[in-house]
């Protein structure tokens, strides 16, 4: 049943130590619609590999995971930002 196929993967997350991230199933046909476009860049690939019935609700799912990527990258850089802000300050309270 769903509900039985919820709890499973509730089960599984839990075991992985994963669930902090609150991933829900739809994350794995967010996840997965994101990879496949990221993979080749075709829309129209996309759509028929998700079995896609609508153009629009697959543009939600793919514009969310490009933001969400986005901010994952821009967290992942933010030390290095943090070190360079540091640094442009000290050389530039320097020349004062």
């Amino acid at each position: 049943t769903p509900q039985k196929f919820r709890l499973s993967f509730s089960t599984a997350c839990e075991s992985l130590g994963i669930l902090h991230l609150n991933f829900r199933l739809y994350s794995l046909r967010r996840g997965g619609a994101s990879h496949d476009f990221a993979s080749h860049g075709s829309m129209e690939r996309s759509l028929e590999r998700g079995r896609w019935q609508s153009v629009k609700s697959a543009r939600v799912y793919l514009q969310e995971a490009q933001a969400s990527n986005c901010l994952n990258a821009v967290e992942l850089l933010q030390p290095r930002l943090q070190q360079f802000v540091n640094k442009l300050s000290a050389v530039t309270s320097d020349r004062r």
